[in-house]
């Protein structure tokens, strides 16, 4: 026998070998790609960015605490309120009611620690949405009422 009577991988097999190995490569990729796709957040069968025209409140902060009514249609979840300062702001994250304020009804939140009387802050309604069966907040960033702690 000679040496050069050996032969390598018929095309065929290098082929299908070539088309396994990239469809691998595309689910692993594709795995990786999907956790930073959100899904989206649905509320009253619309995606919830839609919900928040429909957002009315008045909304007061005294004696340590905000104050709102709702006078829109959609149940308000808590509120996020950004303190500002100069050059800056600082948010509290998402300050859950002890229950949700549907349209005509009040609720009060405590201020976080760092706000005091004099402040300038920034409150923003959070409403509640679901994501596949797990619920989420949403904060209307649009929606939001500039107003001074204790005037």
């Amino acid at each position: 026998m000679r040496l050069n009577d050996k032969r390598g991988l018929s095309p065929i097999i290098a082929s299908v070998l070539l088309i396994l190995i990239v469809m691998v490569l595309a689910a692993l990729i594709f795995i990786w790609a999907k956790g930073f796709v959100n899904e989206k957040v649905m509320k009253n069968k619309e995606v919830i960015e839609n919900s928040c025209p429909q957002i009315n409140i008045k909304v007061e902060a005294y004696a340590g605490e905000v104050h709102i009514s709702n006078n829109g249609a959609i149940p308000i979840y808590g509120l996020e309120i950004m303190k500002k300062s100069l050059g800056s702001s600082s948010g509290s994250g998402v300050l859950p009611f002890d229950s949700t304020v549907v349209s005509g009804e009040t609720g009060n939140i405590e201020f976080p620690s760092n706000i005091i009387e004099g402040d300038s802050i920034t409150v923003l309604p959070v409403i509640l949405g679901e994501s596949g069966t797990n619920k989420k907040s949403y904060t209307c960033s649009d929606k939001g009422i500039d107003l001074v702690v204790g005037a």
